[in-house]
């Protein structure tokens, strides 16, 4: 079962910023970067309790790659 996941349009622009960032860095790190986004969004729904929750309820985890 899957539950929703909610990105803020705040949170869309911080992922923006840091893939142009990234992509500065190195030609196709910010790709990289937005597809181990996505497999954490992915984790993140499929078994959300697995991560802590954190401000007003809201879970958190990172990266291994990308700080």
């Amino acid at each position: 079962m899957s539950h929703p996941l909610i990105i803020r349009p705040a949170a869309e622009d911080d992922l923006a910023e840091a893939r142009d960032w990234y992509d500065a860095q190195q030609d196709g790190l910010g790709i990289e970067f937005l597809a181990a986004i996505e497999d954490v969004f992915d984790r993140i729904q499929a078994t959300p309790e697995l991560y802590a929750r954190e401000y007003k309820g809201i879970r958190r985890t990172v990266t291994k790659r990308f700080p």
